[in-house]
């Protein structure tokens, strides 16, 4: 029995020792908000646009993930109507180059988000194919399964209707 405490006793300190990993892996949610610029029928309108995504990971390198997406776009003044689009479908997130911090943990990451799936443009443009590629950075933060980031998503859908954004991104991992 003593040798049973005794070993006990001499694991306690190994297993306190153990480091839990920062940059978390498996489910994620992430959303993303900011400012849309849209081309459609030869004028520029502006607008905020949000994002909302599912994402599992399939190794190291490479996330599948199901998305959707709302945008609401002023007109400019000599333009007919503001309008808006909604959009879902699936992607493939890709990690190009990854930066190790102080501590040895690859936090800082390149990404590239590219994505297809069907998109409504409301309110007479009718519904068509949506693409969407978001090059970004993501920073995972030293606040376990937390990851922040900048893309610049530029997208094409139903219009016809090409649009370049600029959004801060939120990841948080189970």
């Amino acid at each position: 029995m003593r040798a049973l405490a005794l070993c006990l006793l001499l694991a306690l300190p190994a297993a306190a020792e153990e480091v839990l990993p920062e940059v978390w892996r498996g489910v994620s949610l992430s959303t993303s908000a900011g400012p849309l610029f849209a081309l459609r029928q030869g004028d520029v309108s502006t607008g905020p646009a949000v994002t909302a995504s599912l994402a599992w990971d399939l190794g190291e390198s490479f996330s599948a993930f199901a998305f959707g997406m709302g945008a609401a776009e002023r007109a400019p003044l000599h333009a007919p109507g503001d309008w808006a689009v909604l959009a879902g479908g699936a992607g493939l997130l890709a990690t190009l180059h990854r930066w190790p911090g102080a501590d040895h943990e690859n936090r800082l990451a390149m990404t590239v988000r590219v994505a297809a799936g069907w998109g409504v443009l409301a309110p007479s443009s009718g519904a068509g194919p949506f693409a969407l590629v978001a090059p970004g950075l993501a920073w995972n933060a030293r606040l376990r399964h937390f990851a922040i980031g900048l893309e610049l998503p530029v997208a094409y859908g139903p219009g016809p209707l090409v649009a370049v954004g600029l959004s801060p991104t939120l990841k948080y991992t189970f």
